[in-house]
């Protein structure tokens, strides 16, 4: 028996209602309210970037989105991490700024990360932040081979902070000979203790901290810690440029790289295509606006850009890292 007209109408509706579900959703339709998660709580370096970012980033995005930035904090950013993994809306309403070093934590047995870091969304870092190891005048220490034959006295906090792992690295790899004082609670505990000439030596160093001890000559960079040259530091070798061979210089560039993406964004994973090229347009976009540049840079930030893609780059090379480098690192490491 032939079916109806109309049933055969409402067939063909709900085959087109339901191709257009399945398709793809388009960036127009973005969500009307863009929620930025802090994994971090107020007042720090993660919530002062993403705060600016929220008062730009809607502009440039499809239909001009409400932005809403919400703190997040707890276990180092990694409450953060796996909620945006695992429970996070996947429709680009939800994304995240957290710690770089983060998503190395699978890779080096970290049983409190529940994600695979490469299955995020990456969507761009926007700012850097220019590290280097920094010599007080008082030392009279001016190239990194001086450095490297003196034992001079290094100013760290806990085990796991960088400024204890740069110079315990360079140590280990290179064959310094720096001395680790610990206990200092943080990085201006420790440029304070070089002042008062309890140490001499910083290793993590940012012109932000200290603006005018480089133009005032109180302190010397004596090399650079990331993965490329910061015109921050344009006399300043980088620190893996000392490697005597290949496999060392992995060693190195695997514990610098964190400092390569100092404020990155991402999503969860299944965020629509068309979603992720509009959020990562936007957010290149918003850095590139002048008056976002002006703000960023009185509270000392500099805004340069780095892609979701080459960011998903990074962290395929350093997943890609052979085993003994890994090891090695995650000796130097603590871990």
């Amino acid at each position: 028996m032939a079916r109806s007209v109309p049933m055969l109408r409402k067939a063909a509706m709900a085959l087109i209602a339901s191709t257009i579900w399945a398709s793809p959703a388009p960036a127009q339709d973005f969500p009307r309210t863009l929620n930025i998660y802090v994994g971090y709580g107020p007042g720090g370096g993660y919530d002062t970037n993403a705060r600016l970012v929220g008062r730009f980033l809607g502009k440039y995005l499809p239909g001009e989105p409400n932005v809403v930035v919400q703190n997040m904090p707890g276990a180092g950013g990694l409450k953060a991490a796996n909620w945006l993994y695992e429970l996070a809306p996947r429709d680009g309403s939800a994304i995240a700024i957290t710690g770089t070093a983060l998503f190395l934590e699978p890779l080096l047995g970290g049983k409190e990360a529940h994600f695979d870091s490469q299955k995020f969304t990456w969507l761009g870092s926007t700012a850097t932040e220019p590290a280097g190891c920094a010599v007080w005048h008082t030392a009279n220490i001016k190239t990194m081979e001086e450095l490297l034959t003196r034992p001079l006295l290094v100013g760290g906090s806990g085990q796991a902070a960088v400024a204890t792992i740069y110079p315990m690295a360079m140590n280990a790899v290179l064959g310094a000979k720096l001395k680790l004082i610990q206990g200092y609670t943080g990085s201006n505990e420790s440029l304070l203790a070089m002042e008062r000439g309890e140490v001499q030596v910083f290793c993590g160093f940012t012109p932000y901290a200290r603006p005018n001890w480089l133009k005032e000559g109180k302190v010397t960079v004596v090399a650079q810690i990331g993965m490329t040259r910061d015109r921050s530091f344009p006399d300043a070798p980088l620190v893996q440029d000392y490697a005597s061979n290949a496999e060392d210089r992995q060693v190195l560039e695997f514990i610098f790289a964190q400092q390569s993406v100092t404020r990155p964004y991402l999503g969860p994973p299944g965020i629509p295509a068309a979603r992720t090229k509009a959020l990562r347009d936007g957010l290149a976009r918003t850095v590139a606006d002048s008056q976002f540049r002006e703000e960023a840079a009185k509270m000392r930030v500099d805004p340069v850009f780095m892609t979701g893609e080459d960011i998903a780059a990074l962290l395929r090379k350093l997943y890609a890292s052979p085993p003994q480098v890994v090891a090695r690192a995650k000796t130097i490491m603590g871990r």
